[in-house]
């Protein structure tokens, strides 16, 4: 027994040692992991902090393309300019943009000038022969933009000092040909291909080649001295038209055109349209046109001093915008003009801000004396009638709500919720409507001051309260009613501060509370123009928002398409080479808005985004973009789809009025109106629309039709009879969508 307990202790003792030994060992192993893993994490500290330095790019000496020409030597007498972008700007061109340190680098520029030359020399020989000659002077040859512009020339070949009224149309690009045989194989390919055109003669060293079709002559120039090719295209044009017209070519800074591009694309390498429509108009009717002019006319277009289009870069931010530069007449003085800029205070930086304008009393009353000048009595009369009631139950008048607020409502997301920012014209007026309001529909309202600042609240019942305390006084012991109303019958509830000339509202106190704890109180006006590179004055309707993300985005994708391209035209590109948009310093928001604008002398509509339009799809997410864009749908899009209604019945009843000149003419030649058949000898090619269809019914009257089914029925314009000396307009359709009166 005693040797079975010494041979139990020896086994103990040796498992214990065993497990010490065990123990230090493995106290030993995870000192050394330790100390390894913090070794470890010190050496991949050092990597990372290594590899996180930037590298630095420069600027490449050699842009891929020249700046735009024409644009700085348009004549005084230009009055229509047209710039269309070489397709290697698509690639990345500095445009004065946030990508510019990215695509104006080194090996930016080296990677598409590799993937340019891989086309030239991989792709064109494989295109076929009879499009490889035009394809190559766009895609291999030009060098800038495409240029072209109206031009009157004085022409002195035979008859001294001959003005041609007609004008003709200058077209320039840069080029990289260093001499006329490739040109010249190209027109003779065009002519070749186009059995209309003659080729008159090659381009010659000291003499522009001539190219001739039906009624009009091209005259054709290479500048190899500064890399230029003219083309002038009439047609009445004589041996030095060219060369004339390219000596009145000089540096003119004060051109009309050029304001409006700066708005537009300053870069000179984007899409821009410019005219002056008061030219365009001129010429139409000196070549007889004034049939055609007359309905434009009719809608104000000769008050039009400049129209503008274009997709470009301005104020470090790329824009689509249309521009029309044109006094308040015609159709114009329908939309009220505004004078007024959002000039509240922001809490911290704001995801979104959207601004409605709104018009003013004088614009008011002023389309209440269009309406009463153009609407049946009786129609104006049941106007005034609940004119009257609303004044009655509101204790002021319609009008007067214009002279108490101002032109801007602002609907503003930043980091103290979601409120809004209504302008305060006259807080006199504002207080005493609601003295009023409170007393006349006995409303609970209180001030309440925390912190230093006051904070008005009104209780307003809601609609469906009041429709249900009207049952409930019919059936005072429905309990059904009683009880639908608790749940229905909720009072809505309003709270606001008064700020300088603004009226600051929320539907929580908190919010209000949270705009005086933010550490930064930012200006709207300086967020606009500083932070969103858009200018807010005059916004009859507008959007502003920012989203993370979305400028690394497009700038990777920048990178993506050059990788493609490498590899189409068999020049892969060293990625590694070219700059992240970390190094490149793209910031991690970018800014995109939408405008319309309506001020006294422009009504313009722009979209502004950091490289693409499509980045507006992906701005505004969350919240703020739903309910922002909530509210500008309910506001925008009703009204959209009623002024594209508005607009079709108003081009098929200018329609009308023409034929209605042509029935009258029919009458005083031949006594009477015609009828339907009658009808048929006269000229009908301009009754027929893409939108409606004009004809003669068999009682001489005129019937427009429309093809858009939410127009339910068409217009009858009546022949005038019973010693009437006017048309009379008959029409079951809706009557918003009918201009006043339906009359001529």
């Amino acid at each position: 027994m005693s040797h079975y307990l010494r041979l139990a202790s020896l086994a103990l003792s040796i498992t214990l040692l065993s497990g010490c030994q065990a123990k230090k060992e493995q106290e030993e192993v995870t000192k050394t992991e330790v100390t390894s893993t913090v070794t470890d994490v010190e050496e991949n500290k050092k990597r990372v902090d290594k590899v996180l330095e930037p590298r630095s790019f420069t600027a490449s000496k050699k842009s891929i393309l020249t700046q735009a020409y024409l644009r700085d030597v348009l004549p005084d007498s230009s009055f229509a300019y047209v710039r269309i972008p070489n397709p290697w700007a698509l690639t990345g061109v500095p445009v004065g943009n946030i990508f510019d340190k990215g695509v104006a680098s080194q090996p930016y520029v080296d990677a598409v000038s590799s993937i340019r030359e891989g086309f030239a020399a991989n792709v064109m020989p494989e295109l076929p022969d009879d499009a490889r000659v035009i394809i190559s002077l766009l895609l291999q040859h030009t060098t800038s933009a495409i240029e072209a512009a109206l031009v009157v020339a004085e022409v002195k070949d035979g008859e001294p000092n001959k003005k041609v009224n007609i004008p003709n149309l200058l077209v320039t690009v840069a080029v990289d040909y260093k001499n006329a045989g490739a040109l010249n194989t190209l027109l003779d390919t065009l002519v070749a291909k186009e059995a209309m055109l003659t080729l008159e003669k090659h381009i010659e060293p000291n003499a522009s080649g001539i190219i001739s079709g039906p009624g009009v002559k091209a005259h054709i120039k290479l500048d190899t001295a500064n890399s230029r090719l003219h083309i002038l295209i009439g047609n009445e044009l004589q041996t030095s038209s060219i060369d004339e017209t390219l000596k009145k070519l000089v540096a003119n800074p004060k051109h009309p055109m050029r304001p409006f591009e700066k708005e537009i694309d300053a870069s000179g390498q984007g899409i821009f349209y410019w005219m002056d429509p008061r030219e365009i108009l001129t010429l139409a009717s000196a070549m007889g046109k004034q049939r055609e002019a007359a309905p434009l006319m009719m809608m104000g277009a000769n008050s039009i001093k400049s129209i503008a289009m274009g997709l470009g870069s301005s104020g470090g931010i790329n824009r689509y915008k249309v521009l029309m530069d044109m006094p308040r007449a015609g159709f114009r003085a329908m939309i009220p003009a505004i004078e007024n800029t959002p000039e509240f205070k922001l809490a911290g930086q704001a995801s979104m801000v959207a601004v409605v304008g709104l018009p003013s009393k004088s614009d008011y009353l002023s389309y209440e004396s269009m309406a009463a000048a153009a609407t049946p009595p009786q129609k104006m009369e049941e106007y005034y009638n609940i004119k009257e009631k609303f004044s009655e139950k509101a204790g002021i008048e319609i009008e007067d709500l214009f002279d108490i607020l101002g032109q801007d409502i602002s609907f503003v997301f930043d980091e103290a919720g979601f409120y809004t920012a209504v302008r305060l014209k006259n807080a006199e007026k504002f207080n005493t409507m609601l003295t009023q309001l409170v007393e006349k529909f006995e409303l609970k309202y209180e001030k309440r001051t925390i912190t230093g600042q006051q904070y008005h609240h009104l209780r307003v019942p809601s609609f469906d309260s009041v429709i249900f305390s009207e049952f409930e006084k019919k059936s005072p012991n429905d309990k059904d009613i009683r009880l639908i109303k608790r749940f229905m019958g909720v009072s809505g509830h309003l709270f606001w501060q008064q700020e300088g000339d603004y009226l600051i509202t929320a539907s929580l106190p908190q919010i209000l509370m949270d705009r005086h704890y933010a550490a930064e109180q930012v200006s709207v006006a300086e967020w606009f123009k500083e932070k969103q590179r858009i200018n807010p004055e005059g916004a009859l309707l507008m959007a502003s928002m920012r989203n993370k993300g979305v400028p690394a985005f497009m700038y990777q994708l920048k990178l993506s398409i050059l990788n493609y391209l490498g590899e189409v035209v068999g020049r892969p590109i060293d990625l590694f080479s070219l700059p992240s948009s970390r190094e490149i310093g793209l910031p991690k928001e970018g800014a995109y808005s939408f405008k319309l604008t309506s001020n006294e002398t422009q009504l313009a509509f722009e979209l502004s985004f950091e490289s693409n339009p499509a980045e507006i799809l992906m701005a505004g997410n969350g919240y703020a973009g739903i309910a922002i864009a909530g509210i500008l749908a309910s506001i925008a899009m009703p009204a959209f789809n009623d002024y594209t209604l508005r607009a079709e019945v108003a081009g098929g009843l200018l329609a009308a009025k023409s034929v209605v000149s042509l029935l009258e003419l029919y009458k005083i030649e031949n006594g009477k109106f015609p009828s339907q058949q009658e009808a048929e000898s006269i000229d009908q090619s301009g009754w027929r629309h893409d939108a409606y269809q004009i004809s003669i019914d068999d009682n001489g009257n005129i019937d427009v039709e429309f093809k858009n089914k939410n127009l339910s029925s068409g217009i009858k314009l009546l022949k005038p009879i019973d010693g009437r000396i006017t048309w009379k307009c008959q029409s079951n359709m809706n009557k918003k969508n009918l201009p006043a009166g339906c009359r001529f």
